[in-house]
């Protein structure tokens, strides 16, 4: 039966929406390998946005214990307080000291680094201080390191976790410029096993990060570590053993041990299985060291705990009386953003303890993503981080250390990804903007392509992201001798 003219708009409609949400959803689908073939994210929107993010380890490539940064919505800078010689400081209320200093941003700094084009395999340190000085108290440290420990605080994510290349830059550094030890190592570390360069075992202790609390209130006692550790009861136990992995590990005639004795804790320190110290420090909110000295090597040293209420501990410092030492601080799956809640009270009194010549922030991996092209406010919020670092530590030189290459499938073919140049491009900002020096480790392991070449050598991991202990050691020596070269 004919019934006339039917309107269909209302069934067009509704079609043309179902698409749009199923071209939605494919959206979020991320880019997935298919039988060799790297097929990508589809996004119908790509075209009108424009993406920023901050601190997320998205990407497949990425360690699968990443997380997201909790303080990625927030701005730093705009909530800091600014200690850059160049500005005038903003007014702080009271109480809100351990806030993180603001940095200028990039636009309004003149570009006055210091840059030589790289010679003989050695790619130079970038000076952008405003006069020339970022690497002074550098330079004045190992011109006296015959007489003092040169101290080195390595912060960064898993580029070198578990001492990967800072294990090897720290004994091209010794071997060459003097010092033995491992330096400064946590209470508790989830790569113990892995890590090569110290023996480390220890019990009875809740870990409490700069990113996970773990139900204590302990803001504003964070140091660059990014951890703080308290005893479960009176058996909580961690032991120190020298290892044999690198030369210059061995020598340690000095153990610091850094803990906040709140009440009446009782240290027991036992050294080489045989000699035993008893420290019964003073009650006091801030952090203070016990330190062990020893005409003979240390190759052991275990630590005992009684009376643990309101104790607090941070970790030991193994090494010699002068020479290089460096601290690993790496911390898997960080965007670095976190360092917002370092405390400059904390800060300051572990550097008054455990003083600092050099610096090196090496921050990115993990905020790195495909289709994104701008990191403005990762910039921002870093700047006014590595400022707050180089306030807290007055007396060191700073250096940040720029991505290394990293590369995926495009189009059948492994190359460099545009987003790497892309971040390293904020990352000389970033260097800009708190007036510190800046290394180019992308440069360094060859540019355009050389996480590939890395791959083809087995110095890197088919990730195509993470090097091997090959690779790392290549980037030692290149940051070694940048190191040196800067002298």
């Amino acid at each position: 039966m004919y019934r006339g003219n039917r309107n269909y708009i209302f069934h067009t409609t509704l079609i043309a929406l179902l698409v749009i949400a199923v071209l939605m959803a494919i959206r979020t689908v991320p880019s997935f390998g298919l039988l060799g073939t790297e097929l990508r994210r589809a996004d119908i929107v790509s075209d009108v946005v424009v993406r920023d993010t901050l601190g997320v380890a998205v990407d497949t490539l990425l360690l699968a214990s990443a997380e997201p940064s909790p303080e990625a919505s927030e701005s730093v800078a705009e909530r800091a307080a600014d200690t850059l010689p160049s500005r005038s400081p903003l007014p702080m209320p009271a109480g809100e000291r351990d806030t993180v200093a603001a940095a200028k941003p990039a636009a309004d700094i003149p570009d006055t680094a210091t840059v030589t084009p790289a010679r003989d395999g050695i790619v130079p340190i970038e000076d952008y201080s405003p006069d020339g000085s970022a690497l002074d108290a550098f330079r004045a440290a190992m011109s006296r390191r015959d007489g003092k420990v040169v101290r080195i605080g390595f912060m960064g994510d898993s580029f070198i976790e578990g001492d990967l290349m800072t294990g090897d830059l720290r004994e091209m550094l010794q071997s060459r410029m003097g010092g033995s030890g491992v330096g400064f190592v946590p209470i508790t570390s989830i790569v113990s096993k892995l890590r090569q360069t110290v023996a480390h075992t220890f019990s009875g202790w809740k870990t409490h990060s700069i990113r996970k609390r773990n139900g204590t209130d302990i803001d504003g006692r964070f140091t660059i570590s990014g951890y703080v550790y308290t005893p479960e009861n009176d058996n909580a136990t961690v032991t120190y053993r020298v290892t044999d992995f690198k030369p210059r590990l061995r020598n340690v005639r000095y153990v610091d041990f850094f803990f906040v004795n709140r009440e009446s804790t009782e240290i027991r320190a036992t050294v080489n299985d045989s000699t035993e110290f008893v420290f019964t420090p003073p009650a006091d909110e801030r952090m203070q060291k016990i330190t062990i000295s020893s005409e003979v090597p240390v190759s052991k040293v275990k630590f005992n705990f009684k009376n643990v209420g309101g104790f607090y501990a941070y970790g030991a410092s193994l090494g010699g009386g002068n020479g290089v030492q460096l601290d690993n601080f790496g911390d898997r799956g960080t965007s670095g953003l976190q360092m917002s809640k370092l405390s400059s009270e904390a800060n300051s009194r572990f550097d008054a303890l455990h003083p600092y010549d050099l610096i090196i922030i090496e921050y990115g991996l993990n905020v790195v993503t495909r289709g994104t092209m701008r990191y403005t406010s990762f910039e921002e919020q870093m700047s006014a981080i590595v400022a707050n670092v180089k306030a807290c530590y007055p007396g060191a030189s700073v250096i940040v250390m720029g991505l290394s290459d990293r590369s995926s499938n495009q189009d059948g073919v492994y190359r460099t990804m545009p987003e790497v140049k892309a971040m390293i491009r904020h990352q000389r900002a970033i260097a800009r903007n708190a007036g510190v020096a800046y290394w180019d480790t992308f440069t360094a392991m060859g540019g355009d392509d050389s996480m590939v070449r890395f791959v083809s050598k087995r110095w890197a991991s088919k990730d195509y992201t993470h090097v091997s202990p090959r690779g790392a050691a290549f980037i030692a020596e290149r940051l070694a001798d940048a190191l040196i070269d800067a002298l």
